[in-house]
């Protein structure tokens, strides 16, 4: 029941909290501990600056430091005070290149070695925190928690073997026999590789400190019944419930590969519980198997058909993976059982988003406000969506709803930027800029990528502050895993002139989308007015593909980069076709081919696709005149540069007046024919019927999860604004309603494996929401993993 939930959820709560502390909290390193080398001196200005770290106070302590590094430009202790402020700032660039001067200076010193090492085990780069802690200790620093800090980092970089880690610990408890966290350090680590003895005797010694520690107690229970669940199945081999309750557990340790392989087992011992099977889909999801999750979620909801949370799990899944229709199916079953959850309506409102219908979406959104009017992260997806359809005074009055109710909210503050910029207000973009630029965590590369896209927005026509963004874009380490930062820079490589390094960024982009072409267009519609970059990327390319009626470098570079074939390019090898060639801000090249209420036969050339893959045509039906009418595409294929016609593979699929009603009004979309093209050589044909206002954009060839994909008429900038903020889903974090209503993102409320501690990164977190109002069972795993009752 209800009761049982809630104290089910507190438990998981408190044990998350404690297992936070676990890793995090003996993870400092303190002044006292940095300085113990430096007590000798007794300047004042120093003495000051002490007094102001020690009172918290570290912009003034900057300031003074670095005043007083001016009369003692020599000094490695200064550089590491240096690297200390700005560690608890927490610009971790800063604190890295004085940490580097100081190395320099004494490279046989350990302090800057342990700040550094500290650090990066902030930054979860726990290879370089153990190469500079491990450096720290060999040049023999005195601090006990160095040791905690590097077995904290071996326990999570999951590379060494636990013995490794354990003796560190053992040898910092060897100086502090009592060290809680220590010894909790200790235990778990011994527990994560299945060394139940060791753990208890471990767990005994913290009882022996706190033997009401109501958290230890419970860790202690649950070691216990690991080893009695291994004994159970050694007892009876095929009863199913031992590998039940054990593939649970797994799933609570994140180790989905064991869950599975125990849930399969109590599946084929004939287990008879419902819940099973939506664990085991849990398992599959989280192990990045789409179908077997599908599978699994089915069977549940087949035997309890509202069941409300495998429900959830479900459209998560479909989500996840696309499939945005099917995700559409389950949200409609959970609103017809509760029509007022509003996190079902938000996350409505962005599957809606997702598939380019903004203005439904909106309705959906609205819809969630007028429930929980305070939801911010609802807001401002009903901002984006807004801004969107280019109704900037509304996203401004949702925005600044957001910042009335959440102050700090920077993703406000960086759409309110947007805005201004597209309206033209510069002095008021730049006002906000500075607002957000302040709110921005610099040490993350999202945050990073909004504030140089902000910069490079408003000094576009600025050489100098252009190249300083490029400074400052080119110190960012690993800068290749960030598309939309690749971009930016791209971008600003081409304002400059750079085109050579533009290319290479713009090489790698394509790379990195080489199976997904909707998101490398983004890119293509942002840099399709740069005619001087396109002429010098074809500069020595000497293929002539005028026969195919390809004439300019864009042209040229979508049909041999993205495999993408402008309907436009027939012109120039059909005159008559210029009656229907129309200018479309919309389109792709900017030019589009339209049937204009006539009938119409497209037979285009012979074109050269590298892999056999579906063919996918960008129409507008704008609107069907008669019922007397249709569509039909034809594809002849071949694997020979040379060919008789009579040798040509032919097939043909029509699209009827009921076929073609459901594409009416739906405006620019891309349609994938039903057919997998096994040959290179492909010459597709269009035949449309007289009754129908049509028009065309491409053909290409490539794969859509969705038969239909909505592309919106939007203006090209929008889109990189689109995929900013929606990273920002999988970042944004919101709390309880007990801290001013900014909610928690639960994507795991609990994950008792502390190498997995941080949040998954590779979902929209906007549903899965610690709103006490709306969630049963939510404490369990985000998106909802029921209570085995067995």
């Amino acid at each position: 029941d209800d009761s049982d939930n809630s104290e089910a959820d507190l438990i998981l709560a408190k044990k998350k909290k404690s297992i936070n502390s676990i890793i995090k909290l003996n993870s400092n390193i303190s002044l006292s501990s940095i300085l113990s080398r430096n007590s000798k001196k007794q300047h004042p200005t120093y003495q000051n600056i002490i007094k102001e770290i020690n009172e918290k106070h570290y912009e003034k302590a900057e300031s003074l430091c670095k005043e007083f590094l001016n009369f003692f430009p020599k000094s490695y202790s200064l550089r590491c005070i240096l690297g200390y402020i700005y560690r608890c700032l927490k610009n971790y660039e800063q604190a890295h290149f004085y940490l580097k001067e100081a190395i320099n200076l004494k490279p046989k010193e350990p302090i800057a070695y342990l700040i550094c090492g500290e650090i990066f085990f902030w930054q979860s780069n726990y290879y370089e925190a153990i190469n500079n802690l491990w450096k720290s200790r060999d040049y023999k620093a005195k601090i006990n928690n160095l040791y905690i800090i590097i077995g904290n980092s071996l326990l999570l970089f999951e590379e060494y073997h636990y013995t490794t880690t354990l003796y560190n610990y053992n040898i910092a408890l060897k100086n502090d026999p009592n060290n809680y966290l220590c010894l909790k350090n200790s235990a778990y680590c011994c527990e994560k590789y299945g060394k139940y003895s060791e753990a208890l005797k471990v767990l005994d010694k913290l009882l022996n400190t706190n033997k009401d520690d109501s958290l230890i107690l419970c860790y202690y229970g649950e070691i216990l019944c690991n080893m009695e669940q291994y004994k159970a199945i050694n007892l009876k081999p095929k009863e199913p419930i031992a590998y039940l309750i054990c593939g649970e557990i797994f799933f609570w340790q994140s180790n989905y590969e064991e869950a599975i392989n125990n849930l399969e087992k109590s599946i084929d011992y004939k287990v008879k519980i419902n819940n099973l099977y939506i664990i085991l889909g849990n398992s599959y999801l989280f192990n990045d198997c789409y179908f077997d999750a599908c599978d699994n979620y089915n069977f549940a909801l087949k035997n309890d058909s509202d069941n409300y949370l495998c429900l959830k799990n479900s459209a998560y899944n479909y989500a996840k993976y696309d499939f945005y229709n099917n995700a559409l199916v389950m949200l409609d079953k959970l609103l017809n059982i509760n029509m007022n959850d509003s996190l079902i309506l938000c996350f409505y409102g962005e599957i809606l988003c997702n598939m380019k219908q903004y203005s439904k979406a909106i309705s959906y959104f609205t819809k969630a406000n007028i429930i929980d009017p305070e939801n911010t992260h609802n807001l401002n997806k009903r901002a984006i969506a807004y801004y969107t359809l280019q109704d900037y005074n509304k996203v401004l009055l949702d925005l600044d709803k957001v910042i009335q109710l959440d102050p700090l909210n920077n993703l406000a503050y960086y759409l309110k930027c947007l805005i201004y910029y597209t309206k033209k207000d510069i002095d008021n973009a730049i006002m906000v800029f500075k607002k957000c630029k302040e709110l921005l965590d610099l040490n993350d590369i999202l945050a990073k990528t909004q504030l140089f896209h902000l910069e490079y927005l408003l000094n576009k026509n600025n050489s100098t502050e252009l190249n300083n963004i490029l400074t400052k874009i080119n110190q960012i380490s690993n800068i290749k895993d960030s598309e939309l930062l690749l971009f930016v820079r791209c971008k600003v490589y081409i304002e400059l002139k750079m085109y050579q390094e533009a290319m290479l960024d713009l090489n790698l982009l394509c790379d990195k989308n080489n199976y997904n072409y909707s998101s490398y267009i983004l890119y293509i519609y942002l840099l399709r007015e740069y005619t001087d970059f396109w002429l010098y990327l074809n500069v020595n390319n000497n293929i002539d593909l005028s026969e195919l009626g390809i004439v300019n470098g864009f042209s040229k570079h979508m049909y041999e980069k993205s495999q993408v074939y402008f309907i436009s390019n027939l012109v120039n090898l059909n005159s008559e076709l210029h009656q229907h060639q129309e200018n479309d801000i919309n389109s792709l090249s900017e030019k589009i081919i339209s049937s204009k209420d006539k009938e119409l036969y497209l037979n285009l050339p012979m074109l050269y696709f590298k892999r056999y893959t579906g063919i996918i045509w960008k129409i507008n039906v704008k609107e069907i005149l008669n019922k007397d009418c249709f569509i039909k595409f034809i594809i002849k294929s071949t694997n020979s540069e040379q060919y008789k016609n009579s040798e040509l593979k032919h097939y043909e699929h029509v699209l009827k007046y009921e076929d073609v009603l459901k594409l009416e009004g739906l405006g620019w979309i891309e349609y994938q024919l039903p057919k997998i093209v096994e040959e290179y050589y492909v010459q597709p044909l269009i035949e449309i019927n007289g009754s129908i206002n049509m028009q065309m954009d491409y053909v290409r060839y490539g794969y859509n999860k969705e038969e239909i994909t909505y592309i919106p008429n939007i203006e090209p900038q929008v889109y990189l604004i689109s995929n900013l903020v929606n990273l920002n889903d999988k970042l944004y974090q919101f709390q309880d309603d007990d801290t001013n209503r900014n909610r928690t993102s639960v994507l795991k409320y609990l994950n008792f494996q502390l190498s997995n501690m941080e949040l998954l990164k590779d979902v929209n977190t906007s549903f899965w929401t610690s709103d006490l109002r709306h969630r049963k069972y939510l404490g369990r795993v985000f998106i909802g993993t029921p209570v085995l009752d067995v």
